[in-house]
């Protein structure tokens, strides 16, 4: 919220850019974040608000919040997970939020990607106090229903492994990884483009819970991948590498 040019911004908060900051960030280009139109943005919102009129905001509505009721019975009584928030309320999003007993949101995000090929999204959420240690759901991650998904998968292909929910001691070994921390999600993108160009190992991964950085990603590669690369790559591409057990 901008002020009068010789008081400064009344309101700061946080950004999409460095996603542990409670400040919105000085450096430029970042610093215009939140005054600069996102064109793309708002074509994408009339387009789909155009979309949701034509189905129906309340068919919409009712499908989503079966789909979450469905998901919530099926998981609420499964070993060791935690679910966050009642559900006892009628008028609520279609969001679940929850976690494997006391793992590590951005391992239990991974392995479901990685094993399974369900998105979930882990993280700061953009939203820095949420996931501080006082907050219950500070290591939680969480999934929605949409209107376009379905109680069956439409794809043909089977999945990757039987989809029986996981249990604690069914969940993957743990194993060593260097992991790299970025300032911002726009080097982290960045890094993730010349890794790509270059055929260098490794992927983005949600930031895990113990190491402290500007951005949410890392980048995690095998120690062998990283002893044979490290000497040619950029070290001002990122802040930092560190051994991680995931």
């Amino acid at each position: 919220m901008s002020g009068p040019a010789d008081h400064g911004p009344l309101v700061v908060g946080g950004s999409g850019i460095h996603s542990f900051d409670e400040t919105h960030p000085s450096q430029m280009p970042t610093a215009l974040e939140a005054g600069t139109l996102n064109v793309p943005g708002l074509a994408g919102l009339g387009a789909g608000v155009e979309w949701i009129l034509s189905q129906g905001v309340e068919a919409l509505h009712e499908k989503e919040t079966a789909l979450t009721r469905l998901f919530y019975e099926k998981i609420v009584h499964a070993p060791g997970v935690k679910i966050y928030g009642s559900f006892d309320e009628t008028d609520r999003a279609p969001i679940v939020s929850l976690n494997f007993g006391d793992e590590d949101a951005a391992r239990a995000a991974d392995i479901l990607w990685e094993d399974y090929g369900i998105c979930v999204r882990a993280g700061a959420h953009c939203a820095p106090s949420s996931t501080k240690p006082s907050a219950p759901w500070s290591r939680g991650w969480c999934g929605s229903a949409s209107p376009i998904r379905t109680q069956r998968p439409r794809c043909s292909e089977p999945p990757r492994r039987s989809v029986s929910w996981p249990r604690r001691a069914d969940m993957r070994r743990k194993r060593q990884y260097i992991v790299l921390s970025f300032a911002s999600t726009a080097r982290a993108m960045g890094w993730e483009k010349e890794c790509a160009a270059r055929g260098i190992p490794g992927r983005l991964i949600p930031l895990p819970s113990e190491i402290t950085a500007g951005c949410g990603l890392g980048w995690r590669m095998l120690p062998e991948d990283w002893q044979a690369w490290q000497s040619q790559l950029n070290d001002a591409g990122y802040d930092a590498a560190t051994p991680v057990e995931q």
